[in-house]
């Protein structure tokens, strides 16, 4: 298995587990989530190493899209997130066994959260 970089990483304590992950891995930006169980993305290109990249995801209920540096690179369809609010999250780790973990081997520059659905002409 290759070596995960955790981009960001959401903790919930009351099931012990990371419930949501964004992270590099085998040359794809990957994003999972624990509940439902068993839900994953990723990009569809290959995404180098030491070149920047933007890169967006962004979920609306039960669909997802992969935005890579602005235009759609994957999209499709999944179960809404239905977990229990994150009690720990972080930015370039995952919090596992009670540790953070699967720090990201690079730079990762003006991060952002939003609560609300991003359009590709803002992205």
């Amino acid at each position: 298995m290759a070596a995960i970089n955790a981009i960001y990483g959401e903790y919930e304590s009351s099931q012990a587990r990371n419930h949501l992950s964004i992270y590099y891995s085998d040359n794809k930006v990957k994003f999972d989530q624990y509940t439902p169980p068993g839900y994953g993305a990723s990009t569809t290109s290959t995404v180098t190493t030491n070149k920047w990249f933007h890169i967006a995801y962004v979920q609306n209920g039960d669909s997802w899209i992969f935005y890579l540096n602005g235009v759609l690179d994957n999209s499709g369809d999944s179960e809404e997130y239905t977990g229990n609010l994150p009690t720990k999250s972080g930015i370039g780790a995952r919090y596992i066994e009670g540790n953070w973990a699967q720090n990201f081997n690079g730079v990762l520059d003006e991060i952002r959260i939003w609560d609300t659905n991003l359009t590709q002409s803002i992205i």
